[in-house]
């Protein structure tokens, strides 16, 4: 099939601009990009899906904006950029992943995907980590699918137009956090004899459990008073130590990112489209051998996820993030573990049947490396992390699996990873 382009049409109204904030400027750093996409079987009207984008336009200006070279001075070494509202270019309906995966931020920070093979589509909504965190952008999608069975069924969308997001450091200041040091981890952590990573191929991989396996799961995680994130994150620390050529008796330190949606925290709480993006972060550090109990690693991470929560390390991590992440810390594995949590069924017209949710991020490396290695004192070995972004849509869970080591590996460490869960939710886990 050819690959063509479907005009959305070009947002007007009064101009809105500001620079953009350290941590939304990081995500502008590699074009970092964030996919919703679901399977569906039956009729896709593309008209009526661009129709249903222009109202989430409208409703949500944002998404109408683009990039543009900013005025103010950035030390950090961050790109130097404003969010202009709107931006002026036409939105895009693409088909058959033509183009680049990533926004092109110059010109759009949001845009849909289709691909159609028979009767089956896979329809995404894709949208610029600039203007939107996991939580913000899963329920912009869900609202697409809603405004586009609204018209699918004969009726006008409600659209009423929300103001353009706040920048995190904004809202927390106004909330009145500082930036004041937190506990440092790092300070403990003992580097491992490992071999220095001398080259970055990122691959993605899937596990995705089934029903039976995900209840079992939340079932145990009640038993033990703990959480599911608590023992997927066990899971993925226990795959990562089995991955790491050390002998098996060697207790080797990791550092596991969690970050923290900061919105139902906050007094009062805020809305989704309130604030672009409200990751906090929380630091864990944890030692693990390869034959370590997951619900125990996990037990840990959790008990620190809380000790941050409490203290406000979590919101500083927010305001002090160039400082942390170019700090002089130990040269030790690095994993990230994201959790956009149970995704709300798509709301789909009569005649179409949604088969599968998939989300993810894609991002431009190269650039993350040279910033690294520009800013990071002694520059950036041993940091390159691992990325699993854990969800659940339909009942199953999944863990989308990103590593820095390879396709090869990728594919063995999934298998690992999924044995491990399995075994976690059984009785003997």
């Amino acid at each position: 099939m050819q690959s063509r382009t479907i005009a959305a049409g070009t947002s007007s109204g009064p101009g809105f601009r500001r620079p953009l904030s350290t941590l939304e400027s990081w995500f502008a750093l590699s074009s970092m990009t964030i996919w919703y996409t679901v399977e569906v079987e039956g009729p896709i009207d593309l008209d009526m899906l661009r129709e249903a984008l222009g109202c989430l336009r409208r409703e949500h200006p944002v998404l109408a904006g683009r990039l543009v070279p900013g005025s103010a001075r950035r030390a950090d070494g961050l790109p130097e950029l404003d969010l202009l509202v709107p931006g002026g270019s036409e939105a895009a309906v693409r088909q058959d992943r033509a183009g680049s995966v990533l926004a092109d931020q110059a010109k759009e920070l949001a845009f849909l995907d289709v691909v159609r093979n028979g009767d089956r589509s896979s329809v995404s909504f894709a949208v610029h980590h600039a203007i939107a965190d996991g939580r913000l952008g899963s329920f912009w999608h869900a609202r697409l699918w809603s405004h586009y069975t609204d018209l699918a069924e004969g009726r006008v969308p409600a659209a009423a137009p929300r103001p353009v997001p706040q920048a995190p450091e904004a809202l927390l200041a106004e909330r009145g956090f500082d930036a004041a040091p937190r506990p440092d981890r790092s300070r403990r952590a003992v580097p491992s004899d490992l071999p220095e990573q001398t080259a970055f191929v990122f691959a993605r991989e899937r596990v995705r459990l089934s029903t039976r396996t995900t209840e079992l799961l939340k079932a145990r995680a009640r038993a033990l008073g703990t959480t599911v994130h608590a023992l997927v994150a066990g899971a993925c620390v226990v795959a990562e130590r089995r991955s790491m050529p050390l002998p098996d008796d060697v207790a080797a330190d990791l550092f596991v990112d969690t970050p923290v949606d900061v919105r139902p925290r906050l007094r009062p709480p805020a809305q989704p489209w309130d604030v672009t993006n409200a990751l906090g972060n929380s630091p864990g550090l944890v030692a693990a051998r390869p034959d370590d109990d997951p619900a125990a690693v996990g037990a840990q991470l959790l008990g620190q996820l809380r000790d941050d929560v409490a203290s406000g390390a979590v919101y500083r991590g927010i305001l002090r993030f160039t400082e942390l992440l170019c700090g002089d810390q130990p040269e030790i594995p690095r994993i990230t573990t994201t959790n956009i949590g149970e995704v709300e069924p798509i709301r789909a017209p009569s005649g179409v049947r949604v088969h599968d949710f998939r989300g993810w991020t894609e991002f431009d490396g190269s650039a993350i490396a040279a910033y690294l290695a520009a800013n990071q004192k002694d520059g950036p070995r041993g940091r390159f992390s691992s990325l699993y972004l854990v969800y659940t849509y339909g009942g199953r869970l999944s863990v989308e699996i990103g590593l820095p080591s390879g396709a090869e590996a990728a594919r063995a460490h999934a298998a690992v990873l999924e044995a491990l869960l399995a075994e976690v939710a059984s009785d003997e886990g």
